[in-house]
């Protein structure tokens, strides 16, 4: 049974914390895309041949080449905003390249670890970052006075992510996308649509 939250939140308050000093989590696994019809699909799956995927689940809509991405994050790192009433914001980031986008809902779902999953909407922004030889960081976080306050950062795997990713984004898009310059000025990108 899925249940869906859908926030309406204002600036404002914090999350909960995290620990002085705490360390990056380093995510396992691998990436996964599959191409049904009209839809295509990304997610991360712990093995070769698993059934389910974890942490990272997304499907996208190629009519708008969106991705629709729902995220496993215990919610202790997401719901003092909730309370607060502040934007919960996901960054994703490789090198020097960085994109925030707010999380558009919270759903309930029964078969998550955590009962909780926040959903957010990525476009071409994300997909560069995704597509870059560094490795990718997600963190979860809000904005206060202006700067990106991070309250976890995973490091998603690397294993086969370069290959898949690109895959993804063709069968998402249609087209291959050229690799942005790289730049030290995140988040000003003005040829692209919806994040």
């Amino acid at each position: 049974m899925i249940r869906t939250l859908v926030l309406a939140a204002s600036l404002g308050g914090s999350l909960s914390q995290p620990v002085a000093g705490e360390q990056i989590q380093k995510l396992p696994g691998l990436w996964f895309t599959n191409d049904e019809g009209s839809i295509s699909q990304l997610a991360l799956l712990f093995a070769e041949g698993d059934l389910h995927p974890y942490f990272m689940y997304g499907v996208c809509q190629r009519s708008t080449g969106v991705l629709k991405l729902d995220l496993e994050v215990d919610p202790k790192y997401f719901g003092g905003a909730v309370t607060n009433g502040s934007y919960i914001l996901v960054q994703f980031k490789s090198g020097d390249l960085a994109d925030e986008t707010s999380v558009e809902t919270i759903k309930s779902n029964d078969a998550e670890p955590y009962g909780w999953s926040l959903e957010v909407n990525v476009g071409r922004r994300v997909f560069d970052i995704l597509r870059q030889p560094d490795p990718v960081e997600l963190s979860v976080g809000t904005r206060q006075k202006n700067v990106f306050q991070q309250h976890i950062t995973y490091q998603l795997p690397e294993q086969n992510r370069l290959p898949v990713v690109a895959k993804f984004i063709t069968a998402c898009v249609g087209e291959q996308i050229p690799f942005p310059p790289r730049n030290p000025m995140p988040n000003r990108w003005p040829q692209d649509g919806p994040r």
